[in-house]
């Protein structure tokens, strides 16, 4: 088994929390293929049109109940448009020519086109990954991430407007434990670590008013189940400097 390394997400550290990236159509092609159906059931087709991605100007004239999908079939999401713009529950799926298996990729929830209420992502066993809230594209209120084996809670959360931590942040272990517990407040100042889904350390760092000055963070060797090294950033308004690097001998361990 080669050594399994984590190296945290400099860039991700820099905001004021981890949050999920702004979810994006992932077709991998510059056009969809749009079949309108005539009711939310989307069983009978009444038309389908092939689209450039840019052409706004017609997808303004979609209003109805559509599957959006790649060329290839591969990708596909289903949902209502009004005027272009997606409206209420969208679901979107992928096909695994492997497996053969189609899965639920994303369930999320949408008013004029952005994100408003739960956003919830899923691995191809249909084990949720996160669940996310959202208010006018903005992740805003309580979040909760998943270990993706169990499908029980590891990372519960809150964020603001800014989508900085406030308030309670409590790091499970894949047991129901607790790994870590603070309390950010209302103005996001408090001391962050975060864990992967096995309950190992991966990184930790003081947050400032919903920003991060300084953090660690931690590589680790799964084969030999030890900590091979870790690294030191202080981070400024437009960069991210390393400050130290250092390896662990073998007989020693960072604390959790």
């Amino acid at each position: 088994m080669k050594n399994l390394v984590i190296i945290f997400a400099c860039m991700l550290l820099i905001a004021s929390c981890k949050t999920k990236s702004d979810p994006v159509d992932d077709f991998g092609s510059s056009h969809k293929i749009f079949v309108r159906y005539y009711d939310s059931n989307c069983k009978s087709a009444m038309d389908t049109v092939t689209l450039h991605i840019h052409d706004t100007i017609t997808l303004s004239h979609a209003t109805g109940y559509y599957r959006i999908a790649s060329p290839d079939g591969s990708f596909f999401e289903v949902g209502q448009l009004r005027t272009g713009k997606k409206s209420g529950v969208w679901k979107s799926y992928t096909f695994w020519n492997v497996i053969p298996k189609q899965t639920l990729n994303t369930m999320a929830k949408y008013k004029d086109g952005k994100l408003n209420g739960k956003y919830l992502t899923f691995t191809r066993d249909s084990i949720p990954i996160e669940s996310f809230f959202y208010v006018g594209d903005k992740q805003v209120g309580k979040q909760t991430e998943y270990d993706t084996e169990s499908g029980k809670p590891a990372l519960l959360y809150e964020t603001n407007n800014d989508g900085q931590f406030i308030n309670d942040y409590l790091a499970l272990s894949r047991t129901g434990d607790t790994l870590y517990h603070t309390n950010f407040g209302k103005d996001a100042t408090g001391y962050e670590k975060r864990y992967d889904r096995w309950g190992i350390l991966i990184s930790e760092g003081k947050m400032i008013k919903g920003k991060q000055k300084a953090f660690i963070s931690y590589d680790y060797d799964y084969e030999h189940e030890r900590y091979s090294s870790a690294r030191h950033y202080t981070v400024t308004d437009t960069s991210l400097i390393l400050q130290w690097a250092k390896h662990y001998p073998e007989n020693v361990m960072p604390k959790k």
